[in-house]
């Protein structure tokens, strides 16, 4: 599973500790983000694969997470600061982040794009299931035709049935 914040602790040949992330620019507007954007899917891009994928690591570091946003000081300086400075823009939703006042007010926009979204769904849910129902019981209903009269020919059948 990709946790939103990953990073991986590379040992580098001068024996520091590099840590290493993937921030919105990483991943949307270099040529290796690019390749990475084919190799994977956008659920996956906040993921240790995906670190190694992108700086080519072949499995080396080791795996950290972390989802608590309670204080920056659960974090590397460096992730901290680019929480910080935004570099992880839509990238995900650490609702830590937010004080008590603005997270109030997430809410409220968050629950309102859910209900206009809802107006949209809910009827287009229907619609669908008009057609997909009947189409669903033609297939399943050939299917098992198709299944019981190959059987009845006993050539057909598995060589313990016949």
């Amino acid at each position: 599973m990709c946790v939103f914040i990953s990073w991986k602790e590379v040992r580098r040949t001068d024996g520091a500790t590099e840590i290493l992330f993937l921030t919105y620019d990483d991943i949307y507007n270099s040529k290796r983000g690019k390749k990475l954007q084919q190799h994977t899917t956008p659920d996956d891009f906040v993921g240790h694969g995906a670190i190694d994928f992108f700086y080519e690591l072949d499995g080396k570091g080791v795996k950290k997470e972390c989802t608590d946003f309670s204080s920056p000081s659960k974090f590397p300086v460096v992730i901290a600061e680019a929480i910080k400075t935004g570099k992880f823009y839509l990238m995900g939703i650490p609702l830590g982040l937010l004080s008590p006042s603005a997270l109030a007010d997430y809410e409220k926009i968050r629950k309102s794009a859910w209900a206009d979204y809802e107006k949209i769904e809910n009827p287009a849910r229907a619609d669908y299931e008009k057609i997909e129902k009947p189409a669903r019981a033609d297939y399943e209903k050939i299917r098992l035709t198709a299944f019981w009269e190959l059987f009845f020919i006993p050539g057909n059948r598995a060589e313990g049935w016949r």
